[in-house]
């Protein structure tokens, strides 16, 4: 799995757990409405730890929290 898609999937997930919509994402955290579009759709391939570290901030939590999750611990991440 790209590191782009787990990241997507991190989003989606927490977007339904927190009970929130991308707009709101884009209000709390200061990421471009389209960006965070681009990220959930998986429009590029890459992503920016400054604009995940934004997101996570958004949800409240740390990047670490962020990343503490067995999308990220499996070691099936590829570029």
């Amino acid at each position: 799995m790209k590191l782009s898609e787990a990241v997507a999937i991190r989003v989606r997930e927490l977007l339904k757990q927190n009970g929130m919509t991308q707009y709101q994402l884009f209000k709390k955290s200061g990421v471009q409405e389209t960006t965070v579009s681009a990220l959930v759709r998986q429009i590029h391939d890459r992503v920016m730890l400054n604009t995940v570290y934004a997101i996570a901030q958004g949800f409240g939590m740390t990047l670490t929290e962020f990343f503490d999750h067995p999308l990220f611990t499996s070691g099936d991440i590829v570029d």
